[in-house]
């Protein structure tokens, strides 16, 4: 029986244009078997796939008219409009924050190294960009943002929006790239991701790989901020013995269910941390690092080959 790991090469290994890219990385995050996220075969009460689906065409809409003159809050404060007219809820808020910077450091890179652009972008971020993403977050209506000892998003936006960033960037990896130059992303995630690929996992095996793999480094920032320091590092400890066990999965599955091939292993460690993070309502949703990845398979889809 093929499986999703046998279909190659794949026609996701050449550079993408900026909008399709940015579709493809929403479809290709949500419709990889995450545990605790949403996939073609669970959902939460208020949210399923096909929220994500519309979310993906909505952001290729308003990224088609990304230029080298675009602020980062504006694409921001666009697409999570259009995305709050289109699908009705919030998917994709961390999601866009992180995508806006790479898809204008994209256009703006020409030659030069798409990191080494985005450092400048970053670097160069105004008042306006710090005013439009605190009112993006604000009308995306985000849950579990909580309240902020500083820079809390009730209160004025910062002239500089790295200092706002600086202050959640402990618990809040999203937030945290901004001030490392996505450093998360280009220096770790990137490269599990392709090693991943490199083995022959799919696309979407290798994503759900990866999500242990993260989950396992460090606490989810959503998590954190929804359940508590305790809660996220009992979802870390759970995820770092599956990740273990990472490396002994097979490259081919047997198994003839979809679900069954697609998920990263077959494994009661497994099972039981899927079922921690979907207890309680899904209050354990893992959604900074579902962002994230997102953003990773953007990054890999626009750069095509990274060595």
């Amino acid at each position: 029986m093929t499986s999703d790991n046998l279909l190659l090469p794949s026609p996701l290994d050449r550079v993408w244009p900026i909008p399709q890219a940015a579709a493809l990385a929403i479809l290709l995050e949500a419709t990889s078997f995450k545990v605790g996220n949403v996939h073609p075969t669970a959902g939460f009460r208020d949210m399923h796939l096909e929220h994500f689906l519309v979310a993906g065409t909505s952001l290729q809409d308003v990224l088609k008219s990304v230029g080298p003159h675009s602020q980062v809050g504006a694409v921001v404060l666009e697409c999570v409009q259009r995305c709050q007219q289109d699908v009705g809820t919030n998917t994709s808020l961390g999601t866009i924050i992180l995508l806006a910077p790479l898809a204008i450091a994209k256009v703006r890179s020409s030659r030069r190294p798409l990191r080494a652009s985005l450092a400048d972008l970053l670097r160069n971020l105004t008042p306006q960009d710090a005013r439009n993403i605190y009112l993006a977050i604000v009308e995306s209506q985000a849950g579990g943002l909580g309240k902020q000892p500083k820079m809390d998003l009730r209160e004025p936006a910062p002239d500089d929006l790295l200092d706002a960033m600086r202050a959640v960037a402990n618990t809040d990896a999203v937030a945290r790239q901004y001030v490392n130059d996505f450093e998360d992303i280009f220096e770790r995630l990137l490269p599990w991701l392709l090693a991943e690929t490199s083995r022959g996992f799919s696309t979407r095996q290798a994503i759900a790989r990866t999500q242990i793999r993260w989950l396992a480094y460090e606490p989810d920032g959503l998590i954190v901020r929804k359940t508590g320091a305790d809660v996220a590092s009992q979802v870390q400890q759970l995820a770092q013995a599956a990740s273990l066990e990472l490396d002994e999965t097979p490259t081919t599955y047997t198994a003839s269910n979809v679900v069954q091939q697609s998920l990263p292993l077959q494994s009661t460690t497994l099972l039981e941390l899927d079922s921690f993070l979907r207890r309680d309502g899904n209050r354990c949703n893992p959604g900074t690092t579902a962002d994230l990845l997102a953003a990773t398979v953007f990054t890999r889809l626009i750069c095509g080959e990274i060595s």
